[in-house]
């Protein structure tokens, strides 16, 4: 059991090693780093150095690196960063030339743009909000929608053992999600389902304008794009 908790403290650390560059120049000073050593982009075929065991899967939102934008707690902003973002350490990798960096410095906010079949999705990632279900300020969230009330999401990755069929041990990445309602003016967060009952309970005080939405747009909000639409169209 303390080998599988070292191998697995390793691997969520890092899943590689890291060593501090201070030479990054995409940021010209603005933040910390450390620089990514001999990492595998994909991750199917990666073994573990200490277990020799496969690994199935990615700890990434987007394998794939997006231009986007960082806004540090001084409100500086960075333009333009090749970046994705890690689900298993809430890691913010990004590109500086040809080299892949882990960004240190604590964030505000930071987003990009994602475009599949010719479709563009923007993703904001934003924290400081208050601690939930085992969360803290400096988790970072998925802002799905909302301005005053709004719809977070905490999507996360872990690195789970598993048992092939032939018997062989591994680990498996897996996903898992929750979603969260933030009141701005009361300044309090809820675990919410996806399900109309539990966006009611969650938010009772605007049980009026959830009902008429749901009735206009014949929603149940049973899915994320339902939910996305009923938090774009509240006050």
């Amino acid at each position: 059991m303390r080998r599988v908790l070292l191998i697995l403290s390793f691997l969520c650390a890092a899943k590689f090693i890291v060593a501090q560059d201070n030479s990054a120049t995409i940021f010209n000073g603005a933040g910390d780093f450390k620089r990514i050593l001999g990492l595998q982009t994909d991750f199917s075929d990666v073994k573990d150095k200490m277990g020799g065991k496969r690994i199935e899967g990615n700890p990434y939102l987007h394998e794939f690196f997006y231009k986007g934008y960082i806004r540090f707690f001084n409100d500086q902003v960075m333009q333009g960063i090749p970046m994705r973002f890690n689900l298993i350490n809430q890691g913010i990798h990004f590109m500086d030339g040809d080299r892949e960096l882990v960004l240190n410095t604590p964030v505000k906010e930071f987003g990009y743009t994602v475009t599949e079949d010719g479709k563009e999705n923007q993703f904001v990632f934003r924290n400081g909000f208050p601690p939930v279900a085992g969360n803290t300020e400096e988790t970072l969230y998925i802002v799905l929608a909302g301005d005053k009330t709004v719809l977070l999401k905490n999507d996360v990755k872990k690195m789970r053992e598993a048992v092939a069929l032939n018997g062989q041990n591994y680990y498996k990445i897996t996903e898992s999600e929750t979603y969260f309602v933030y009141d701005a003016k009361t300044k309090q967060i809820k675990k919410i389902s996806r399900d109309k009952n539990s966006v009611l309970e969650a938010i009772p005080d605007k049980k009026t304008q959830i009902e008429n939405v749901c009735q206009q747009y014949k929603l149940k909000c049973r899915s994320e794009n339902e939910l996305k639409l009923l938090f774009s169209l509240l006050d």
